[in-house]
C-alpha cells in the first residue's frame, strides 16, 4: 500500500508541475510576444517619424532650390534688360 502512495503522490506531483511548467511557459510566451508587439510598433513609429523628417527635409531643400532659381533667373532678366537697354542707347547714338 505503500508503494501505491508513493506512485500516486509521483504521478499527482508530475501532473501539478507540468501544469504548472505549461503556465509558466505560456506567461513567458505571452510576455514575449507581447515586448516583441511592442519593439515593431515603436519601430514601425520611429521609421514614421524618419519618414516624416526626410520629407520635410526634402521639401525645405526643394523650396530653396526653387527660391534661388527665381533669384537668378531675375538676375538674368535684369542684366539682359541692361545688355537691351545698352543695344537700344547704341543704335540711337549711330543713327545721329
Amino acid at each position: 500500500m505503500d508503494v501505491v502512495i508513493i506512485v500516486l503522490a509521483v504521478l499527482a506531483a508530475l501532473g501539478t508541475g507540468g501544469a504548472a511548467g505549461f503556465v509558466f511557459r505560456a506567461a513567458v510566451l505571452g510576455k514575449r510576444t507581447s515586448n516583441a508587439v511592442a519593439e515593431a510598433s515603436r519601430i514601425v513609429e520611429e521609421a514614421e517619424e524618419e519618414r516624416k523628417r526626410a520629407l520635410l527635409e526634402a521639401k525645405e531643400e526643394a523650396l530653396s532650390i526653387r527660391t534661388q532659381t527665381e533669384a537668378d533667373l531675375r538676375e538674368r532678366r535684369s542684366e539682359l534688360q541692361r545688355q537691351e537697354q545698352r543695344l537700344s542707347n547704341r543704335e540711337e547714338n549711330l543713327e545721329r
